[in-house]
């Protein structure tokens, strides 16, 4: 009997010690992805085949494979488009020539640059911080990347998803969830050459934060904090608009058990303008 006692107590100390460099192997890999750049997909709303860049905050400098095509300053405006299978670039509408990628780097950390769609024509300028690659896609198509720290993505992510005038804690808990959404899901557009995209496929990322100062704090106040489950994985922390009153279980939606993923009561969601909606179909 005591023999089985101390079997017990050996294994259940063997356990505890896996777990535990289970879970330091999970937080080194974790620091390491947070002090990398993401690559974003963003204008996929769009089937981009020309766009500009205009002055936002700090100087750029637009490179090719090699060698550095231009710099960017504040009068400056600078125009790709598609050309045959390469990008053509204009400054100040001169032509700069065709290469086959445009790497747009920051001088300094935390700039940022406006950018149109221009072809299709689009009245929206968007607003991203750090760098960006510019490739063909497809046949006649631009592929848009924003290589952004982590951070910032996330801060773009909290506003795009929630909007402003939020409590400060509500601003902690999605920064939360968006970071270990995507840690979970760096993988989700691999085979589209980039790690996540801008919209609700992945998380809406329409701008980089620009009204809410506190979505800065809040990111910065859960630095390396994401969610894991009992088995020390990381945990899919699923998001909504509205639920209606009542969250569904995991099972209902996806036929998929997921066992932190229960139904509850949400008595917030039904004093908002989504809790109800209504949907016509004709036959």
């Amino acid at each position: 009997m005591q023999d089985f006692q101390s079997y017990k107590i050996n294994h259940a100390a063997r356990t505890a010690e896996v777990r535990v460099i289970i879970l330091f192997c999970f937080l080194l890999i974790s620091l390491n992805l947070f002090s990398q750049q993401l690559q974003i997909g963003i204008m996929r709303a769009y089937s981009v085949s020309g766009l500009t860049f205009t002055y936002g905050d700090g100087e750029y400098e637009f490179r090719s494979d090699s060698t550095t095509i231009c710099e960017m300053t504040k009068m400056d405006k600078i125009s790709l488009s598609r050309n045959g299978s390469g990008v053509r670039i204009y400054k100040n509408e001169i032509s700069l020539g065709t290469y086959s990628s445009i790497y747009i780097r920051e001088k300094k950390s935390n700039q940022f640059l406006n950018i149109q769609c221009v072809s299709p024509a689009s009245k929206t300028v968007r607003k991203y911080m750090n760098d960006f690659i510019v490739q063909p896609d497809g046949q006649d198509k631009l592929k848009v990347i924003n290589e952004v720290e982590m951070e910032n993505y996330l801060a773009g992510v909290i506003e795009s998803e929630g909007g402003g005038g939020k409590h400060p804690e509500y601003y902690k808990v999605q920064a939360v969830l968006s970071r270990t959404y995507a840690l979970d899901h760096l993988f989700k557009h691999n085979k589209d050459g980039f790690q996540l995209c801008d919209e609700v496929h992945c998380q809406a990322y329409l701008n980089m934060m620009r009204f809410t100062p506190s979505i800065k704090k809040a990111v910065q106040e859960t630095h390396g904090i994401v969610m894991v489950s009992a088995d020390y994985k990381l945990a899919d922390g699923f998001f909504f608009a509205n639920c209606g009153g009542q969250t569904s279980p995991a099972d209902f939606v996806w036929n998929t058990n997921v066992s932190y993923c229960k139904s509850v009561r949400d008595t917030f969601c039904i004093k908002s303008k989504q809790a109800n909606w209504k949907k016509e179909f004709l036959f």
